[in-house]
C-alpha cells in the first residue's frame, strides 16, 4: 500500500511538483534506512557469515539511504538541482562493494576443482550476458555522452555496479542452501529494481533528460524488498547453512541470463540497428564461455572419476 500512495503522489502530484519531490526524495531515503534498520537487525540475531553478510548489506543501504539524504538536501532543503557527480553520488556508489561483499557471505563453498571451475565460468557467462543486455538497452549510449569523463566514469559505474551485484547475486541464488531461496530470490528482485532504475537514471541523464519522477520508484520498491529479505521467518536450519544438492532451475539461471542477452539483441534488430563489433566479441565470449562450462568441466568430471585417473 505505501508503495502504491508513492507511485500515485509521484503521478498525480495533488500537492504539487515540489510536494512531489519532497516525497520522492524522503520516500527514497526512509526506505533505503529501512531496509539498513531490517538488515542490522537480522544481523544481530544471526551468527557466523550469516552475521556478516547481514551487516554489510545493512551497511550498504545505509549508505545508498546517506547519499539519497544528501541529494535530498540539494533538491529540497536548497530547492536546486543536485550537481553530478556529488558527495550523493559518493554514498550511491559506496553501496555497491558493500553489497557485493555482503552477498558473498550467503555463498556456500564449492567442492572439488570441477566445481570451483564451473563456478568461476557461470560467473564469466553471466556477467558477459548482463553486460550484453545493457549494452543493447543504453549502455552504450552513457559511454558516449557528451559530458566530462568524469560524468561519464561516475554514469557508467552505477550500471557496471549493478551487472557485478547482479551476478554475484545469481551465483548465490544457484549456490544457496533451500532454506534460503526465499531471501535470495526477494533480494534478487530488490536489487534488479535498484538496477532497473539505476540504469535508466544514468541513460537519461545521459541523454541530456531528466528522467520522470516515476522512474524513483525501483528504489523504493527494491529497498522495501531487501526489508522484507532480511525478516524473512527464519528457522535454527537456516543457520546451519546444510548443503543440499541444487536444483534445476538454480542450475538453468546462467542460462536465463543467456536468454535475457538474446531477447535484448532482439530489441536492438526491431530498432533497425545492427550489434557493434563490442556486441560480437560479448556474443563470442558468452558461447565460449558456455562451451568450457558445459562441455570441458563434465569432461573434467568424467576423468577424475574414470580408473585411470586413479
Amino acid at each position: 500500500m505505501a508503495t502504491v500512495a508513492f507511485m500515485a503522489i509521484l503521478g498525480f502530484q495533488p500537492g504539487g511538483e515540489k510536494v512531489a519531490i519532497a516525497v520522492d526524495d524522503i520516500g527514497e531515503a526512509l526506505a533505503a534506512l529501512a531496509a539498513a534498520g531490517a538488515c542490522a537487525w537480522t544481523a544481530s540475531r544471526s551468527d557466523g557469515k550469516l552475521r556478516r553478510g547481514w551487516a554489510l548489506l545493512a551497511a550498504s543501504a545505509a549508505a545508498w539511504g546517506i547519499g539519497e539524504i544528501i541529494w535530498s538536501v540539494y533538491d529540497v532543503g536548497l530547492g536546486i538541482e543536485s550537481p553530478f557527480p556529488s558527495f550523493a553520488d559518493v554514498g550511491f556508489l559506496a553501496a555497491v562493494p558493500l553489497a557485493i561483499a555482503g552477498v558473498l557471505c550467503f555463498w556456500t563453498p564449492p567442492r572439488g576443482t570441477a566445481e570451483h571451475w564451473r563456478l568461476w565460468l557461470d560467473g564469466l557467462t553471466i556477467a558477459l550476458a548482463l553486460t550484453f543486455t545493457a549494452w543493447s538497452l543504453g549502455l552504450q549510449q552513457i559511454e558516449l555522452s557528451p559530458g566530462s569523463l568524469t560524468e561519464r566514469a561516475f554514469g557508467l559505474a552505477y550500471p557496471v555496479g549493478d551487472i557485478l551485484i547482479a551476478t554475484i547475486l545469481i551465483l548465490a541464488i544457484r549456490r544457496a542452501t533451500r532454506f534460503h531461496h526465499g531471501r535470495m530470490l526477494l533480494l534478487l528482485g530488490g536489487l534488479a529494481a535498484n538496477a532497473i532504475a539505476d540504469s535508466v537514471f544514468a541513460y537519461m541523464t545521459a541523454m541530456g533528460n531528466y528522467p520522470t519522477l516515476l522512474i524513483d520508484t525501483g528504489w523504493v520498491v527494491g529497498y522495501l524488498m531487501v526489508a522484507l529479505a532480511a525478516l524473512w521467518p527464519s528457522r535454527p536450519v537456516d543457520r546451519a547453512a546444510e548443503r543440499l544438492p541444487v536444483d534445476l532451475w538454480q542450475i538453468a539461471l546462467p542460462w536465463a541470463a543467456v536468454f535475457t542477452a538474446g531477447i535484448s539483441a532482439l530489441v536492438v534488430v526491431t530498432r533497425g540497428q545492427r550489434t557493434d563489433e563490442f556486441q560480437t566479441a560479448l556474443a563470442v565470449a558468452i558461447a565460449c564461455s558456455l562451451l568450457f562450462s558445459e562441455v570441458l568441466i563434465p569432461w573434467m568430471s568424467i576423468w577424475r572419476l574414470s580408473p585411470r585417473s586413479e
